[in-house]
């Protein structure tokens, strides 16, 4: 028996102009997160294979078609996502494998993520690193959902029917009293719930002003329940900052029942 490990990972452009990542995926030493502070197995995950995905699919069990490496082209302010597959087998024993992610551009890396396959499971509200010098850029309140198209600034006071079409809203601000520039907005992932990807360049951002930003949602692909987005948000004089934002995913039945819009709760 195997299992498939599966990790969305954004991979924006935050410039005006067009831009090329190569975005490479390799197995690495575990040793190489003894400062991270996490409490990792001594074992080895037996790994079958592993690469990345853009806009195809990969076919079982070879992993067909998912390169450990892929040229990723973005549009200027565009964000595309790349998924890592990783197929382990199955053990009983506690063992782990590390796989780092690198965004390289112009020869340079200019970012990576590290993914930490773990058996048993670690458990879900494991602290993240943090940012040294974090943009304080923040969520002036919960997330919530409109119509697709309707305006952003009203939150609606009904739950939205199962099959309408829909925009996460995540209302930033600048709770400083300096004003803020190059400010820049990415949902990274939607805990599952499919979405496009887009990446908001706000531009300055005043004391104590506010932005909202959208992105379409396909909320009715998605099982209710609670879900956690991931959002970045960065700014010139700052590090980019990760902000985790839950909500609720729930709609009007058919039968005319209601149910609580996306929310937190």
């Amino acid at each position: 028996m195997s299992r498939h490990r599966t990790v969305d990972i954004a991979v924006p452009n935050m410039t005006a102009a067009r831009a090329v990542a190569i975005v490479r995926l390799d197995r690495t030493d575990p040793t190489q997160l003894a400062d991270a502070g996490l409490e990792l197995p001594a074992g080895e995950l037996d790994v079958i294979g592993y690469g990345l995905l853009l806009d195809d699919v990969c076919s079982e069990p070879e992993l067909e078609g998912c390169p450990p490496e892929l040229e990723v082209a973005l549009e200027p302010f565009e964000t595309r996502h790349v998924r890592a597959v990783i197929k382990t087998a199955d053990t009983k024993k506690a063992a782990v494998a590390v796989f780092g992610v690198t965004d390289t551009r112009d020869g340079n890396v200019v970012g990576g993520v590290s993914i930490v396959c773990v058996e048993p499971e670690y458990p879900p509200d494991t602290p993240a690193a943090v940012a040294v010098d974090p943009s304080p850029v923040t969520l002036a309140e919960d997330l919530y959902t409109v119509a697709l198209g309707d305006d952003p600034g009203v939150v609606p006071d009904v739950a939205l029917p199962r099959d309408q079409r829909l925009e996460l809203v995540a209302v930033v601000t600048n709770p400083t009293r300096t004003d803020l520039n190059d400010v820049l907005v990415c949902l990274e992932h939607v805990g599952g719930v499919p979405f496009t990807p887009q990446t908001w360049h706000v531009g300055a951002l005043e004391a104590g002003g506010s932005f909202w930003a959208t992105w379409p949602l396909e909320a009715s692909a998605a099982a209710p329940g609670r879900y956690e987005a991931s959002i970045v948000v960065r700014d010139n004089d700052h590090e980019p900052t990760r902000i985790h934002a839950p909500f609720r995913n729930s709609h009007r039945g058919d039968d005319g029942s209601a149910g609580a819009a996306f929310g937190d709760g």
